[in-house]
């Protein structure tokens, strides 16, 4: 009977601890590296179409000329006597605001000009043009990195003409003025640099311009600068 006793202990013994020695599951979370991860931005692929783009309100522009108006003869009668052929360089500083964008991009301009030119010989002269220019500008852009954006413009010119040294006089003029040219958009030639601007200084893009001007100065008299001519320069979208 005792016999009979152990071996059923034994045998209960047995039976418990079969499924304490059976393997657990390794529970043990793999460890997590501490190396740091670093992103070669070369190696990045950027959608062209889907790359951050901020949105774009304002421009700035400044375009240089040389002009010696023909058809000005001087208080004095000496204009052209004292001026033709002398360098004549006209600069013009422009701010540009852009409420429509969606179809091509519709702008409002102010725009400062400044020329001066000095008559050679001993006895020099020198007229300076101070002018103030308001008016509107289309630009034919439809997308964000198109290469060739023409344009056209149009406003009012109001001018201070002075001449100073020999036969001194002061005057004002009104007028207006047109204009049709080409921007180079720099942007399209690299567009990840142009992405890195927009992103970190906001500068939607750079351009290369050129274009043809006319200005009309229909009451001016003897001081009139109507003509045409061309200028070239730079501009930038914010």
């Amino acid at each position: 009977m005792r016999m009979k006793k152990i071996i059923f202990c034994l045998y209960l013994i047995f039976t418990l601890s079969v499924p304490l020695l059976a393997e657990e599951p390794d529970t043990e979370k793999p460890q997590e590296s501490s190396k740091e991860v670093r992103v070669d931005e070369s190696e990045l692929i950027v959608d062209e179409d889907t790359a951050f783009e901020s949105s774009q309100w304002f421009a700035f522009h400044y375009r240089l000329g040389n002009y010696v108006p023909s058809k000005t003869l001087g208080v004095n009668g000496n204009f052209q006597a004292f001026y033709t052929g002398q360098t004549a360089l006209w600069h013009e500083l422009v701010a540009e605001f852009q409420p429509v964008s969606r179809y091509g991009i519709l702008g409002a301009r102010g725009i400062v000009g400044y020329q001066r030119i000095t008559s050679s010989g001993a006895n020099t002269a020198r007229f300076e043009n101070v002018s103030l220019h308001g008016g509107a500008i289309y630009h034919f852009k439809y997308t964000r990195h198109q290469v060739f954006v023409p344009f056209i413009e149009g406003g009012g010119s109001y001018y201070w003409l002075k001449q100073e040294r020999q036969n001194p006089y002061n005057r004002t003029r009104r007028g207006f003025f047109g204009s049709a040219g080409i921007q180079l958009n720099l942007n399209a030639f690299e567009k990840k640099t142009a992405d890195r601007f927009d992103l970190n200084y906001g500068i939607n893009n750079t351009y290369i311009t050129v274009e043809y001007k006319y200005i009309n100065t229909p009451t001016a008299g003897v001081l009139d600068l109507s003509g045409q001519f061309f200028l070239a320069g730079f501009s930038m979208d914010f």
